[in-house]
């Protein structure tokens, strides 16, 4: 954390070199139409080569995929310093959690009840979901959503990635290159004694065709439940040079952070006694750095064929404890977990188009290596205490291709996409383990019909595989299991599927402005939490061999009158395990956000409403998260080169809940913050 903030003398010596104005709004949601006093849309406009980068994973509005993408005034109405999860709270589909209770710390994510690990996460193309358990962890990285130009959110099976299988969706960042000159200072405060800065500066395209881009952040906070604070801070560099033939970029982002252990719920009566109560207050922080580096070359080589080659590096270093876990059978248990890791890899890329045709095809491979090493400290039935030292660590290899393909008539787009992929995993510790293989193929296809102008239907099918996490594999544990024989005894090594099928209509009008989609994802070998965590505290999981979720959502906003604008979305889904129709966990049947916003001159006010239903915690269905009904107001005033945000949250002080789980028969649930604000000063230099 110190190193992070010594650079900001660094980075306000740099910005002194560029000049920009902007105002900013709304806070509290990510609102894709939001008509707030922020009329400066940031979306890169000096260059077309910039979003090359991203073409392969990305889809254009045209393609047939239920999908929204959000600028960078999309974001920043939303954003006051949460972890990049809590951030799309209010997102369709999307249910999130923290461990804290709060916005920050160790957040999660799920799309349509599919959570996180399943999801595909690329940065300029280049993959982020962590190989050996495909986790995403942005609190490694605070304030990096700073950084980000754009995203595009797809729900489903979703256009071919990058990296691990996009199963339940995709999410793609763009970062920002300093193609816009301008600099900008946030400092923020909250409740649980939250602080924050970030300090941002572009320099604009120079003569030379050179653009420079540097942002850094840091936040502190003691978090809402007992012990569950947390700090950190990231550093993000960009630097290109964008010629008329070629562009050559160079990406690089460090992050630190430190999070107290909050990750174990509370029960009942624990809950009654203190709400914010926190059963992992003993443990030691943990500490986590990582970094980032991508290098990127774009050459057109004619008007209508580019080719684009990335090499990233990846690597992690950290460690956390782990103390008296109550889902182990032992009376007194604590491990010490050290990881670090490496991660290369390289993405070919090849654009064509000759007048309504398009093609995109695109080899990646990557190698990945993470090391475990610690011990275990535990008191056996006898009373006897135990230490194990334990050091294993895992080679992963994937190597994938696709080829995307799109002909567009005057009244209809047609779209394929083929992707293979194969992927390797190797064990090396005490145990020996298998070596392990898996390939896929993911077939996609669809078609989008223009109605008119404003209307258009769109229908697409896809299929994607997905291998097991090293988690889900050893069952929770720090290393391989074994039997009573010393041979590995692996939870599953079953590769899962899904088959989804999504029919839609988006409308835009005038005023109303609407996107609505029914579908039906059908898997086969899913695999899911069942409710207990284990040792490693993440959840437990296991093979369901038929399940199906499937459900119907709308996207949309209306503008009543001039300067005042309704925007809502929401999901009703029906998601089931097999044919004894048992409920998923953590996978609400209906979740509605809509918001109410109003301006005059240079103040804005918004007054939302969320609407979560119940959510079951366990497999047998007994135990559930109650409902969720919270309110929420954000009020916004600009001057010059001054804007002020504040946003209040469960303004009602409602006691809710988000994530729990179940323990030899008895609920364990996390508590979230109550009634609580925030506010922001973002200052345009």
């Amino acid at each position: 954390m110190k190193k992070v903030f010594t650079l900001i003398a660094l980075l306000v010596a740099f910005q002194s070199f560029a000049q920009h104005r902007d105002s900013c709004g709304n806070y509290g949601h990510i609102i894709p139409y939001a008509n707030m006093v922020m009329p400066h849309d940031t979306i890169l406009k000096m260059t077309e080569l910039s979003p090359v980068l991203i073409t392969c994973v990305r889809a254009d509005s045209k393609i047939p995929v239920t999908q929204r993408t959000y600028g960078d005034t999309d974001i920043q109405n939303g954003y006051q310093g949460q972890e990049i999860p809590m951030l799309f709270s209010t997102l369709p589909s999307m249910y999130t959690n923290s461990d804290g209770g709060a916005a920050n710390g160790y957040s999660y994510f799920a799309l349509r009840g599919i959570d996180q690990t399943r999801i595909n996460v690329t940065l300029n193309g280049a993959p982020l979901n962590e190989p050996e358990d495909m986790g995403v962890y942005t609190s490694n990285y605070p304030s990096f959503i700073n950084a980000v130009q754009s995203m595009q959110i797809q729900r489903g099976v979703s256009t071919s990635s990058n990296g691990s299988s996009s199963f339940g969706g995709s999410i793609n960042f763009q970062t920002k290159s300093g193609l816009n000159k301008g600099s900008e200072i946030q400092l923020g405060t909250g409740a649980f004694n939250t602080q924050r800065f970030n300090i941002s500066t572009s320099t604009g395209l120079s003569k030379h065709n050179l653009a420079l881009f540097a942002n850094i952040g840091g936040i502190t906070t003691d978090g809402f439940r007992n012990n569950s604070g947390s700090h950190g801070g990231s550093i993000f560099l960009s630097g290109g040079s964008y010629g008329k033939v070629m562009v050559n970029k160079i990406n690089f982002f460090m992050g630190t952070s430190e999070n107290k252990q909050a990750w174990e719920g509370a029960t009942d009566a624990e809950l009654a006694k203190d709400y914010r109560y926190n059963p992992r207050g003993n443990d030691n922080m943990d500490h986590f750095t990582q970094t980032n580096i991508q290098m990127q070359n774009i050459v057109t080589f004619t008007p209508r064929v580019k080719f684009t080659t990335t090499f990233f590096y990846n690597h992690l270093k950290g460690n956390y404890d782990v103390y008296n876990l109550k889902d182990t059978l032992t009376n007194y248990y604590y491990a010490n977990e050290n990881q670090h890791s490496n991660w290369v890899g390289y993405i070919l890329q090849l654009d064509y188009r000759y007048k309504h045709f398009k093609a995109v095809t695109s080899l990646s491979e990557n190698w990945y290596t993470r090391n475990h090493e610690g011990y275990e400290y535990f008191q056996d039935g006898t009373g006897y205490f135990n230490k194990y030292t334990y050091q294993n660590f895992g080679d992963k290899h994937d190597v994938s291709g696709f080829v995307k393909v799109s002909y567009e008539t005057r009244k209809a787009l047609f779209y394929v996409d083929l992707q293979g992929r194969q992927v390797g995993y190797v064990y090396h510790g005490v145990t020996t383990v298998p070596d392990l293989n898996w390939s896929f193929f993911n077939p996609k296809a669809g078609i989008k019909v223009f109605i008119n102008s404003k209307t258009n239907l769109y229908y697409s099918f896809g299929v994607s595989h997905r291998e097991p996490t090293r988690s889900v594999m050893f069952n929770g544990g720090m290393y391989a299991p074994t039997d009573s024989a010393g041979n590995p005894a692996l939870n599953t090594t079953k590769s899962e599927q899904v088959i989804d099928n999504e029919l839609g209509i988006n409308y835009t009008g005038k005023k109303l402005k609407l996107q609505g989609n029914f579908y039906v994802m059908s898997f086969q070998d899913e695999i899911i939490p069942t409710g207990p965590i284990g040792s490693n505290s993440l959840p437990l999981m296991i093979n369901v061999d038929k399940s199906i979720r499937y459900g119907v959502e709308v996207d949309g906003d209306y503008t009543i009158i001039d300067n005042l604008d309704y925007a809502f979305n929401v999901n009703v889904s029906n998601n089931e395990l097999g044919s004894q129709h048992v409920h998923y966990l953590f996978n609400p049947n209906l979740i509605l956000n809509h918001s109410l916003s109003y301006t005059l001159g240079n103040i804005s006010l918004s007054v939302n409403h969320s609407y979560i239903s119940e959510a079951y915690i366990d497999i047998q269905n007994k135990y559930t998260l109650p409902v969720v009904s919270v309110f929420g107001l954000n009020i916004g005033y600009t001057y010059k080169r001054f804007n002020l945000t504040v946003q209040g949250n469960n303004l009602t002080g409602q006691k809710t809940y988000s994530n729990g789980y179940v323990k030899a028969d008895t609920p364990y649930r996390f508590g979230n913050a109550l009634a609580n604000f925030a506010t922001t000063l973002r200052i345009k230099l």
